[in-house]
């Protein structure tokens, strides 16, 4: 388990420096990678960092997460729907 003052020095070591970054997630089902992506995205977001939050999964998940959010500046979700 993680501490406050651990989680928060490594969320810092992850925006750091200046080049773009790219965060993948992935995993069997069920582990909690949508939750992840979506609280990820919402606090890079929160913190100035230009975010896009993108989805493949044909469940519609991701926009569930984002359901009760209104207005988050800098956050763009995004899901890419194929059928």
């Amino acid at each position: 388990m993680v501490g406050t003052t651990e989680a928060a020095s490594e969320f810092d070591e992850m925006v750091s420096g200046t080049k773009r970054k790219y965060y993948m997630l992935g995993g069997k089902g069920g582990v909690g990678k949508t939750s992840c992506a979506a609280s990820l995205a919402v606090k890079f977001a929160n913190n100035g960092h230009p975010t896009l939050v993108v989805s493949t999964d044909p469940a519609h998940s991701l926009s569930d997460s984002f359901a009760q959010v209104y207005y988050i500046c800098n956050l763009i979700v995004l899901m890419i729907l194929t059928s």
